[in-house]
């Protein structure tokens, strides 16, 4: 910075006052210039921040219905299925529904490619509320989300895809943490010059600190002026039409086509019919439990493992699904991560804390640090979506097999004690010469203390391996399902030989 002067030379005091003043404008003007900078430093933030937060947002939702077709697609393919025409109906629908919401995302996606560097500039148009907010709700468990909104609220200008972003966000953060059974709200209302959307749900709230700073994720241009003279628009208000979501006879995508015919029933076996299982060399019958809330994976995975013989149990929250692996006892678990209620992390280390079964992910999230906090956590393999259907069942059988006693000879799987012989991989048990007869409970109690032969096993661990997590005090069942085992194996049930009690600690069977 230069100063510069004319008129009479002034004296030395009166120069080092201008040098002086000289300094401190320039001061002045580099803290303005710096200032500048730093604005301009953090709308570039901003932007990127922004471009990460929709580009991860829509990740998940792009991969979900890839996985969807791509699973329909290579079991429809593979050669060693005779598919029945029930089946086929059922696996080139889910190619059609995940083909209809792809085609959506990726219009929605090529709307938002308005990314420009730094900044997110909307593209506003007036809308009907019908055009956004059902297709906003795919991405939730059907059921999970209900729609309350007036026929009579007024169109509204906003940018269609950020809008959908948003509430779609909203949605599935609403129905993730909110407890089970209880439906999240949508619903709208004109107040004054403007039309509110509202996400209502039961979930826990946001903690007091972080108030304010929640929805900084996203990005907010949505929120636009009324356009006078045809009705109110901020948040996403709109006029209804009817069928979308309201009744209960038009549930499911809203373009999805007529029914064609009966399928078979999802997400496991009836209540009461035959169970069917793969059988290995042993007779032993493999359980898988599928957990993931996309109902297009489900059907393609439900049906294609039932058509390789395996028994399936299907579960879309992580809550039913802790419920149904202490229920069922499954021989293999394929966990999706991204639930509505729990993170898949958090299933996994619920399972592991009470069991060793094999656990197989199978999520979209590709990241290596997602993957190795899966496996850290206690998961046994991981599948990326979308994935091809001949290669989970060959990890399915690997998992399987790493689960079977070391080894795999017979010294491994068969335990004779001289009164009665113990056949793991057969789940069978022989007392001179004659199959015992065991209820699974009894099965799964004996199965537990041979496997640890000569070691003390805590009460609380057997409840827990045998019963599931949620007992650890209950020694009664221990002691009346012991007398059951001990009178049906031993020779003299009163002075047991080989299930030996050890007071207040544990059991300790020995050969």
């Amino acid at each position: 910075m230069a100063l510069a002067l004319t008129g009479r030379v002034l004296p030395a005091e009166d120069r080092r006052v201008l040098a002086a003043f000289a300094a401190q404008a320039a001061v002045v003007l580099d803290r303005r210039r710096l200032q500048e900078e730093a604005d301009r430093a953090r709308t570039l933030a901003e932007g990127n921040r922004i471009r990460t937060a929709l580009l991860a947002a829509v990740s998940h939702d792009l991969r979900t219905p890839l996985a969807g077709i791509k699973a329909a697609v290579t079991s429809l393919r593979s050669e060693d299925v005779e598919w029945s025409e029930g089946d086929r109906a059922e696996l080139l629908e889910g190619i059609e529904e995940g083909a209809d919401r792809f085609d959506h995302l990726v219009g929605n996606l090529l709307d938002m490619s308005r990314l420009q560097t730094g900044t997110v500039t909307p593209l506003i148009r007036e809308v009907d509320l019908d055009e956004v907010v059902p297709m906003a709700l795919g991405g939730v468990p059907e059921g999970s989300a209900g729609l309350d909104v007036p026929e009579t609220l007024p169109m509204v200008a906003v940018d269609p895809g950020l809008l959908e972003r948003a509430v779609a966000n909203l949605v599935e953060n609403a129905v993730k943490y909110s407890p089970p059974g209880a439906r999240v709200l949508v619903a709208a209302s004109a107040l004054a010059d403007r039309v509110e959307v509202r996400v209502v749900d039961r979930g826990p709230g946001v903690p007091d600190e972080a108030e304010g700073t929640h929805l900084r994720a996203l990005p907010a241009p949505w929120r636009c002026p009324a356009r006078r003279g045809r009705g109110s628009g901020t948040r996403g208000g709109a006029r209804l039409r009817r069928g979308h979501g309201r009744h209960p006879e038009r549930r499911g995508h809203p373009r999805r086509r007529a029914h064609h015919g009966p399928h078979p029933p999802r997400g496991g076996n009836p209540p009461g019919a035959p169970s069917r299982g793969r059988t290995g060399k042993a007779g032993l019958m493999t359980r898988v439990l599928v957990v993931d809330d996309e109902p297009q994976i489900v059907r393609a995975l439900v049906i294609n493992l039932k058509a390789r013989a395996y028994e399936v149990d299907a579960a879309h929250d992580g809550a039913t699904a802790l419920k149904l692996a202490a229920a069922r006892h499954p021989d293999v678990v394929v966990l999706d991560l991204g639930l509505p209620d729990l993170d898949g992390v958090e299933v996994i280390r619920g399972l592991r804390g009470w069991t060793r079964v094999p656990i197989l992910v199978l999520s979209a999230r590709h990241s290596s640090d997602e993957k190795v906090e899966a496996l850290d956590a206690g998961a046994d393999d991981y599948l990326t979506k979308p994935f091809g259907m001949d290669e989970l069942p060959a990890r399915l059988r690997a998992a399987v097999r790493r689960a079977e006693p070391a080894g795999g000879g017979e010294d491994d799987v068969i335990v004779d004690t001289g009164e009665f012989t113990v056949d793991l991989a057969a789940k069978k048990v022989n007392r001179a010469g004659k199959d015992v007869r065991l209820t699974p409970t009894e099965w799964h109690l004996l199965e537990v203390l041979v496997r640890n032969s000569g070691r003390l096993v805590g009460q609380k661990q057997l409840l827990q391996e045998v019963w599931g997590p949620s007992y650890g005090t209950e020694t009664n069942y221990l002691r009346v399902y012991m007398a059951q085992l001990r009178r049906k194996l031993e020779a003299d049930p009163s002075h047991p030989k080989h299930f030996v009690t050890e007071p207040g600690m544990g059991y300790r069977f020995e050969k």
